[in-house]
């Protein structure tokens, strides 16, 4: 068996869910002036690669610290929906994987 981790690079530069800000870095200690250098990264809870439990979306539902590790390793494939022409913040829907199954020869 072959791990992949699927997480996304973190950065200024990291999109965050539509209508978020971006993350934000701000200098608090310049290595130049206080011989230490420290940052503050500021982001919403919706930047780059992370996990919505499912007390989220469900009253009653999960929280993370409940799901066990298990439920989060697994078969997988990455679905390049860029090529298909679709945007960070687009809508996707079964014709898309569809399309892809056809076009790899691959089943999710």
């Amino acid at each position: 068996m072959r791990f992949i981790d699927l997480t996304q690079d973190f950065s200024l530069h990291t999109p965050a869910f539509a209508g978020y800000a971006g993350p934000a870095i701000r200098w608090i200690k310049r290595l130049a002036f206080d011989k230490a250098g420290g940052q503050e990264i500021t982001m919403t809870m919706h930047v780059s690669t992370h996990l919505d439990a499912p007390a989220h979306f469900l009253s009653g539902g999960k929280f993370i610290g409940d799901l066990p590790l298990d439920f989060l390793i697994g078969p997988a494939c990455v679905v390049d929906l860029e090529r298909m022409g679709l945007g960070d913040f687009d809508l996707y829907g079964p014709e898309h994987f569809e399309r892809w199954e056809k076009d790899t020869g691959h089943r999710i």
